[in-house]
């Protein structure tokens, strides 16, 4: 594939989600390195927030760490992109685990955190449209991601295929000229297991 020649991305995040989106990237023509980009994508998820615990057990600092410093670190990713993707009509996507969309019982610190990451998306793709840039999700079953908790998109295995796969896929169609016209949108790489409105 080299739908994405001659384009610059830059991939935050570490593990096995973040290497797919990259790799998946680099197949389809980009250059994903530290240089200025006109694809961001955020795939940062931390492991500890993947590890089911009880609500009424968290105490603040683990709340802090877990929900409330992953938005912050999407908030600081995007500011400090923006004015690269400004400057060639970029292409922001956000990867975050599908919880965000259907909440988890044992997995609170992250569903909310996931929802408040995807929130920031749809607000920024609401913002920098006129900046010509376009803002998307992508969700994926936090199984896939290394959590033992069954959420909802277990459906998801009923297709088969791999997740991250999908979700790195998802991610090359979103940089790509075939999406330029979608924006503020998420798509689930989960077999249909979780439908966003």
């Amino acid at each position: 594939m080299t739908g994405l020649a001659g384009r610059v991305a830059v991939v935050e995040g570490a593990g096995p989600l973040a290497d797919a989106v990259a790799g998946a990237l680099v197949a389809a023509g980009a250059r994903v390195d530290g240089g200025r980009p006109d694809v961001a994508v955020f795939a940062a998820v931390d492991p500890r927030a993947l590890q089911p615990s009880a609500v009424v057990g968290l105490s603040e600092p683990d709340w802090v760490a877990l929900c409330e410093a992953p938005l912050v670190a999407a908030l600081a990713f995007f500011q400090r992109v923006f004015p690269d993707l400004k400057a060639r009509d970029g292409r922001a996507v956000l990867v975050c685990p599908s919880v965000a969309l259907e909440g988890a019982a044992h997995l609170v610190p992250l569903a909310t955190a996931a929802e408040g990451q995807r929130q920031l998306a749809k607000s920024l793709a609401r913002r920098w449209g006129r900046d010509g840039i376009t803002v998307n999700v992508v969700t994926v079953p936090a199984q896939a991601l290394g959590s033992p908790v069954e959420d909802a998109a277990r459906t998801a295995a009923a297709l088969g295929g791999d997740p991250l796969a999908a979700a790195a896929s998802a991610v090359v169609w979103l940089a790509g000229p075939g999406a330029a016209g979608i924006t503020g949108a998420t798509i689930g790489a989960d077999g249909g297991a979780v439908m966003a409105p």
